[in-house]
């Protein structure tokens, strides 16, 4: 928390959110290099290293990713805690692939053995 209020301190013209060790900056593209230069920075006085690796950037009004990003650059789109956010394309693909995850998951649990109907249930509520 003292990370993610520092990091807002600093970099004032973005809205900043955090679930457990997953952050979210929301500004001007141009300088998001920099927010990520310092999360890394402030976030090494708690102990906490930056993976750039799981790091993404995304702009729909971007034409190019800045010099500074085109590593962690997704021109079509991004997932945030598993939603899918970026152009008309890229959602409408994501959430057709996860309709097509849930309707096999369901039925799988279909295909179970009638006598399991709690099971059923059970694995349905999940």
């Amino acid at each position: 928390m003292l990370v993610l209020l520092l990091l807002a301190r600093l970099h004032a013209a973005y809205a900043m959110d955090a679930l457990h060790d997953d952050m979210r900056a929301v500004g001007p593209v141009a300088v998001l290099g920099e927010v990520m230069a310092s999360a890394a920075q402030v976030g090494a006085l708690v102990d906490a290293e930056l993976s750039l690796t799981k790091c993404v950037a995304c702009s729909p009004g971007a034409s190019a990713a800045p010099p500074d990003l085109t590593a962690q650059w997704r021109s079509e789109g991004v997932e945030q805690f598993s939603i899918p956010v970026g152009n008309r394309d890229f959602v409408a693909a994501r959430v057709a692939a996860m309709a097509a995850e849930h309707a096999a998951g369901v039925a799988e649990i279909f295909a179970l053995p009638g006598e399991e109907v709690q099971t059923k249930l059970l694995l349905l509520c999940l």
